[in-house]
């Protein structure tokens, strides 16, 4: 279930990127929904991992969790770098516009 706000994040990671480059206003709003979804992706992974363990289920732990680990942890450093970039480069329009 946790690949649903995945996918969302990145597209909306996706969109976040087009947008500053496009340089559009709704960059930010873009990464915060990025950002948002990425954390909901953690916090659905984080669930199915705490039923396997209710469950008592320690082989899909081991089989799922630690090849997800690598792969979580690399798309958390683009989503953050790319939505990063779109909210440090608002910042100066901000300042400029008051």
């Amino acid at each position: 279930m946790y690949a649903i706000p995945g996918i969302i994040s990145f597209i909306f990671c996706i969109l976040s990127a087009v947008l500053l480059v496009l340089k559009k206003r709704s960059a930010p709003a873009a990464a915060y929904a990025a950002l948002f979804f990425f954390a909901l992706t953690c916090l659905a992974e984080c669930r199915m991992a705490a039923g396997w363990v209710r469950a008592g289920d320690w082989n899909a732990l081991e089989d799922t969790l630690v090849s997800d680990a690598a792969g979580m942890t690399k798309l958390m450093a683009a989503v953050i770098a790319v939505n990063a970039a779109a909210l440090i480069a608002e910042v100066p329009r901000r300042r400029r516009s008051i």
